[in-house]
């Protein structure tokens, strides 16, 4: 079942999808934040509070015009993902590690994207 582009006149399978591709990782985010807090009992509050800064920030950075007038492109996207991957890792004491899924389904994500100025920022 597919949809009506607006922008191209064609059919295109975004409508029939709807947006859910483009907020799995972030559903993902959001979950990687609250095991951890609800696992140890509310305990790590303080780190999970830098988290949901540091996605919140990120949530607004993915909706902010950039200067050449399109989104950051699809290579760039994959290879800010790519770097992200070993970051998480050093950060795993950190709750880095429970960001990792919502990263990889993120590159997945990018990587099926055929549209290159498409955005899975949701």
């Amino acid at each position: 079942m597919a949809g009506r582009d607006a922008r191209a006149g064609g059919l295109t399978m975004a409508t029939a999808t709807g947006a859910w591709p483009g907020r799995i990782p972030w559903l993902l985010a959001i979950a990687g934040l609250l095991v951890p807090l609800v696992g140890s009992g509310f305990v790590v509050w303080p780190i999970s509070a830098i988290w949901a800064v540091l996605l919140a920030g990120l949530w607004m950075f993915g909706r902010l015009p950039l200067t050449r007038g399109d989104r950051i492109a699809r290579g760039e996207r994959i290879l800010l993902g790519v770097a992200a991957l070993p970051v998480l890792f050093l950060l795993a004491w950190e709750g880095g590690w429970y960001f990792l899924p919502a990263v990889l389904a993120w590159l997945a994500i990018q990587v099926a994207r055929h549209d290159p100025g498409a955005s899975a920022a949701g």
